[in-house]
């Protein structure tokens, strides 16, 4: 039986290091009052990556919504809608891989 991963409730915000080469950059909820996670660095990258763990709750809710909207209103066809079946189901596999692990 799989288990579903259950994750601190967004909003997160990312918050920048000090300045020094030592100092990461840091998620955590958007009062501040929980950590989510640290990155390793203070450079651009790391800053790029800490924005986009922020943004991986509202990413996560909108992926479901856009893909329960497009069950709800549109029918596939696999000869028509090939390409779109495709992404339909990368964005299922990220999904799964978010809320169960790899």
């Amino acid at each position: 039986m799989e288990t579903k991963l259950e994750h601190t409730p967004g909003p997160w915000r990312a918050y920048r290091g000090r300045g020094t080469a030592t100092s990461p950059h840091y998620v955590t909820t958007e009062s501040g009052m929980i950590p989510i996670a640290q990155t390793g660095r203070y450079d651009l990258a790391s800053w790029a990556d800490a924005r986009l763990i922020a943004a991986a709750p509202d990413l996560l809710a909108a992926c479901n919504d856009l893909l329960q909207e497009i069950g709800r209103v549109v029918k596939l066809d696999v000869r028509k809608h090939f390409s779109l079946m495709v992404q339909i189901q990368a964005a299922r596999a990220a999904i799964a891989k978010a809320q169960k692990g790899d």
